[in-house]
């Protein structure tokens, strides 16, 4: 304990002011291309370093260059280092606040040092101190009030600075007691207050410079995250692009499809005409032209179903549904499908009897329509197509594709074909309008969004299932005729 006291004053300001000229240079060399405030506190401190020096060598050099010049140099060096914490820590008057704070401490020094009225030492003292206590202050001022997130960085940062302001605060006290300099100086006092600028000022760079290091590490991971945020945001901005080319593009296909439908339509409505005018003229006893009358009926039939599912693309209302004989119906379906098999697909089917849905009889015909013909284009070398009608308690407790969840009894149609399959990617686009897989370059990429289009506006569902080289099993489900009537009577 003795010899901490027994201390010499001018040898702990040599330790702190080599101390602050060798942290000085190192925060200055490491900061050169880091942040910008750096080398002003690094230029700062070194500065400080050297004023400390100057008044170390009052003994040796002549007063002017000690007092005068070293107080000068050390102010301008507390100025820098003002600045510095100040503009990293973007107040907006930090270089007004930096030489307002030196003018009046520098140009107040000078006046009482030129003063006619003796040294005034005890008034020299107070300037200087008063001014290091306001300047520590602010500093803590700064870090507490514009640093978004405190840390223990900050923390010990604001340690040193406040306990720097401490000592010089009970220095200017004293001074103002009119206490002499050989009291001053001399003294345990002089010796502890030597010895706490030494320990809180060796602190204060390094504090400063991971101070910066913090600041600069939390801004980068701002700014990646703002990166991040900004990349999100401009994809949802792609996808909502995306989404209104969609929607145009839809109503630009209904709009085509009315006009096709309609004159389709008419276009039928004579060919029908016709062929039953011919038909009464023909002599049906004949096999060939009964089997010819009946390749036309079911050429036609087909046609109608394909005008009802485009006719269906142009209007946005729910469909009208109602009681189906969905077995009267797979007969027709089938009857058809039949006669347009491809050369090396096997037909198989599955149909329970007794099955009535609530949907659209044209449009289920369509529908069906389009997904055997998918399923076969999906058979190049041939395979096995099955097409089954069961009646189901419930819906699958899977998500459907297309449409909504079903609550109820339900009828459900599968078409299962044993062809390439499908990724997942391709049954994400499958249903979008003019969307056309590799595999079946020939399609026209409007079939399946019929197939959408019925189910979703009809209050039905469709369920995908494949995977490449394991074919694909599409279902039709729809509510059964028994919900309906439950819902009815209840």
């Amino acid at each position: 304990m003795n010899t901490v006291l027994a201390l010499d004053p001018l040898t702990l300001m040599a330790v702190l002011a080599c101390s602050m000229i060798f942290f000085g240079t190192l925060v200055t060399v490491l900061g050169r291309k880091g942040s910008a405030v750096l080398p002003g506190w690094g230029i700062g401190s070194a500065l400080a370093g050297v004023g400390l020096i100057l008044l170390i060598l009052r003994p040796l050099i002549p007063a002017f260059w000690s007092i005068l010049v070293g107080n000068s140099v050390i102010l301008v060096g507390m100025a820098l280092m003002l600045n510095a914490l100040a503009s990293h820590l973007q107040y907006r008057y930090a270089k007004q606040i930096s030489i307002a704070w030196f003018g009046l401490t520098a140009g107040s020094f000078t006046l009482v040092w030129l003063s006619p009225w003796g040294e005034l030492v005890w008034l020299r003292v107070l300037i200087v101190s008063a001014a290091v206590v306001f300047q520590q202050t602010f500093c803590a001022y700064l870090v507490l009030k514009l640093r978004s997130r405190q840390s223990l960085v900050s923390y010990v940062f604001l340690s040193t600075v406040l306990f720097v302001a401490l000592l010089f605060f009970v220095r200017t006290v004293e001074s103002l007691l009119y206490l002499s300099e050989q009291q001053f100086l001399a003294g345990m006092g002089a010796a502890l207050f030597m010895l706490g600028l030494v320990v809180f000022g060796y602190l204060q760079s390094p504090a400063f410079l991971f101070l910066i290091y913090e600041d600069g590490l939390r801004k980068s991971q701002q700014m990646e995250l703002a990166l991040v945020t900004q990349a999100a945001e401009q994809e949802a901005e792609r996808a909502r692009v995306e989404e209104r080319i969609r929607e145009k593009r839809n109503e630009t296909i209904k709009h085509i499809a009315y006009g096709f439908g309609h004159d389709m339509a008419n276009a039928l409505g004579l060919l029908q005409g016709t062929f039953g005018q011919l038909a009464t003229q023909l002599d049906t006893s004949d096999v060939t032209t009964r089997y010819s009358l009946r390749q036309c009926e079911h050429a036609m039939q087909l046609a109608r179903n394909t005008v009802t599912g485009v006719s269906a693309l142009s209007s946005s209302e729910s469909i009208q549904t109602g009681p189906v004989d969905i077995n009267y119906l797979m007969d027709e379906f089938l009857s058809l499908l039949r006669q347009q098999l491809r050369e090396g697909v096997e037909l198989q089917t599955r149909i329970e009897p007794e099955l009535t849905a609530i949907t659209h009889p044209g449009l289920f015909l369509s529908a069906l329509t389009n997904l055997t013909k998918n399923a076969q284009n999906a058979m190049v070398n041939g395979g096995q197509l099955t097409v089954s009608a069961e009646w189901c308690s419930q819906m699958p407790a899977t998500s459907p594709a297309v449409g909504m969840v079903l609550f109820g009894p339900v009828i459900m149609i599968r078409v299962t074909d044993t062809g390439c399959g499908m990724d997942w990617q391709t049954q994400q686009r499958i249903f979008e309008p003019l969307f056309s897989n590799s595999d079946n370059p020939q399609g026209s990429g409007l079939g399946l969004f019929m197939v959408r289009c019925f189910i979703e506006r009809s209050g039905a569902a469709l369920l995908l299932r494949s995977a490449p080289g394991e074919g694909t099993t599409t279902s039709l489900i729809f509510p059964a005729e028994s919900r309906a009537s439950e819902q009815t009577n209840g």
